[in-house]
């Protein structure tokens, strides 16, 4: 009777303790892609701040009569966000 019991209680911890790690690696998977895509995030905005710093160190390059012209140019070429 003492090693049924022991036995239906190691396997009920054992059953729970299967289901914690479950959980516990498709909270880690979740986590590591959510860290995958705030990376990638986080690459883009910084990529596109670098651009702006060289667009203005371009313009401020520029003889002051070309200074307007390469401003409408560049608010020509430059993408539109949605919305």
């Amino acid at each position: 009777l003492f090693a049924t019991l022991h036995e239906i209680i190691f396997d009920s911890l054992m059953a729970e303790n299967q289901q914690r790690v479950s959980h516990m690696e498709g909270a880690v998977r979740h986590l590591d892609e959510t860290e995958t895509k705030l990376t990638h995030q986080c690459n883009t905005l910084r990529q596109e701040e670098i651009i702006e710093e060289i667009e203005v160190i371009l313009l401020s390059a520029l003889p002051p009569d070309h200074t307007d012209a390469a401003q409408t140019t560049t608010a020509r070429t430059s993408p539109q966000p949605p919305g």
